[in-house]
C-alpha cells in the first residue's frame, strides 16, 4: 500500500495579514482547518506543518499536527519556491526516521483552507491512484478572462485577447486557476522536477463559493463572510466522510437495499437476492463511468452514494440506512459530490431521479442545491449543474 504524507506550509510572517496562520478565523487559528480536515481523512501516515516560528509550532501541535523539525530561515522566505520547502520537509522526515519514512505521495494543503473538505482531497488522490504524476485543486473564473482589459501608456482601455471581443461567452476558452488549497503529488516526480506543477497535473475543480484568496485584510473579512454562510457544510468535514466502495461492503449495501423503509422509496422495489447484487457491485466497481461511495459518519458507514457518468452529466443516487434517515446526513453527503464529481473533468451536471411521494429525498437534494428539471406522474427529475 502507497504511503502519503501531508505537509503544511506556514511560516510566522506575513506582511499584508500579521501573523495570518494563527490568527483566529471566525473564532480559530487559520491553521486548524487544513489539520483538521487532513487528520479526519485517514489518507495520511504523517500530518506535518513546517514552520520558521515558535508560536506557530506551538498552535500546530494544540491542533494535533506534529512539528518534528524547524525550517531554516533560508528557506522562510518570500522567494523560496514552495517544491524546496515541502522537499526539505519530506528529506527531514526520512533523514531522521529513515527508509521506512519514505512516503510515495504528499499532499501540500495550504495553512489558508477554511473551505477544504475530506472529499477534495479524496479526489486528489484518486488521480494519482489513476496514474496522474500530480493534482491541484482549481476553479473557474467568475468572469470570461479573454474579454479583459489593458491599459494603453495613456490609460486608456485596450483588449488583451481582441481576436475574442466579439466571441459568446459560451465560445470562449475555459479558464481555471489556482484555488489555493492544495497539491498532491508523486514524490518521485517532485524530486525530479522540483516542483508542484509538473507536465500532466489534473485538476480537482472546486466550486467558486467554497474558494477565495486570503491575502489582503479585505478578503479576510470577506472569506469569513462566506465561511459563516456555509458553516453547515464546512463542520461536515470532520464528521462526515465519503469513501470508495469496495467489495467487502457487499453485505452492507444488499441489507440497506432491501429493507423495506427503503424499497419503498426507490425506483426498483424489488427485493434482491446476495449472488446478484455481488454480480452487479463487482460489475459498478470495474465500470470507469462509476463511482461507488460509502457514506461514514463519525466513524460508522450509513450509506452509499452513486455516480453515473453519461457525457457532461452524471447521474446521483443516493440510499441510507435506515437508522440514519431523517437526521439531515443525505444533504450533507450530497454536498461533498462536487469533489467526486471533479475527477471526470468533462461533467458539468448531475442529475437524480426521485421517485413521485419521496418528500426527504426530493427535499435534500434540493437543500443541497439541486433545482427540478422535470416532473412526470411517476418520477420528478432535479439537476444541478457544476
Amino acid at each position: 500500500m502507497e504511503r502519503n504524507v501531508a505537509v503544511i506550509p506556514a511560516r510566522g510572517g506575513s506582511r499584508r495579514i500579521p501573523r495570518k496562520n494563527v490568527r483566529p478565523f471566525n473564532g480559530r487559528p487559520m491553521l486548524g482547518y487544513a489539520v483538521e480536515v487532513a487528520t479526519a481523512s485517514g489518507l495520511f501516515e504523517r500530518v506535518v506543518v513546517s514552520t520558521d516560528d515558535d508560536e506557530v509550532a506551538e498552535v500546530a501541535r494544540g491542533l494535533g499536527a506534529e512539528v518534528p523539525f524547524r525550517r531554516p530561515v533560508e528557506i522562510s522566505d518570500d522567494h523560496t519556491p514552495m517544491a524546496e520547502v515541502v522537499l526539505h520537509a519530506i528529506d527531514e522526515l526520512v533523514r531522521t526516521g529513515g527508509p521506512g519514512e519514505e512516503y510515495d505521495n504528499v499532499c501540500t494543503l495550504f495553512a489558508t483552507a477554511p473551505f477544504l473538505r475530506v472529499a477534495d482531497l479524496v479526489a486528489g488522490l484518486r488521480l494519482l491512484d489513476e496514474g496522474a504524476p500530480a493534482a491541484v485543486a482549481v476553479t473557474g473564473f467568475d468572469f470570461p478572462i479573454f474579454r479583459a482589459f489593458g491599459l494603453t501608456d495613456d490609460g486608456a482601455l485596450r483588449p488583451l485577447w481582441p481576436e475574442h471581443a466579439a466571441a459568446r461567452s459560451q465560445d470562449l476558452p475555459e479558464a481555471l486557476h489556482d484555488a489555493g488549497q492544495f497539491y498532491w503529488t508523486r514524490v518521485d516526480v517532485l524530486r525530479t522536477a522540483r516542483s508542484l506543477w509538473p507536465e500532466g497535473m489534473r485538476p480537482v475543480r472546486l466550486p467558486r463559493h467554497r474558494v477565495q484568496d486570503i491575502d489582503e485584510p479585505e478578503d479576510w473579512e470577506r472569506a469569513e463572510r462566506m465561511h459563516r454562510s456555509q458553516a453547515p457544510e464546512a463542520a461536515v468535514a470532520g464528521e462526515l466522510v465519503l469513501r470508495p466502495a469496495t467489495s467487502d461492503d457487499a453485505a452492507r449495501l444488499l441489507e440497506w437495499r432491501n429493507h423495506p423503509t427503503t424499497r419503498a422509496a426507490s425506483l426498483s422495489t424489488a427485493e434482491i437476492d446476495l449472488d446478484t447484487h455481488r454480480a452487479w457491485l463487482a460489475d459498478r466497481l470495474r465500470d470507469p463511468d462509476c463511482r461507488l461511495l460509502i457514506v461514514v459518519h463519525d466513524g460508522e458507514p450509513v450509506g452509499q452514494l452513486r455516480l453515473d457518468r453519461d457525457d457532461t452529466t452524471a447521474e446521483v443516487s443516493i440510499g441510507l440506512a435506515p437508522q440514519a434517515q431523517g437526521r439531515g446526513l443525505g444533504t450533507q453527503a450530497l454536498r461533498l459530490l462536487d469533489a467526486e464529481a471533479a475527477a471526470w473533468p468533462d461533467v458539468r451536471r448531475l442529475t437524480a431521479r426521485v421517485r413521485a411521494g419521496n418528500v426527504a429525498s426530493a427535499r435534500a437534494f434540493r437543500s443541497a442545491g439541486y433545482r427540478e428539471h422535470d416532473r412526470d406522474e411517476d418520477t420528478t427529475t432535479l439537476v444541478r449543474d457544476l
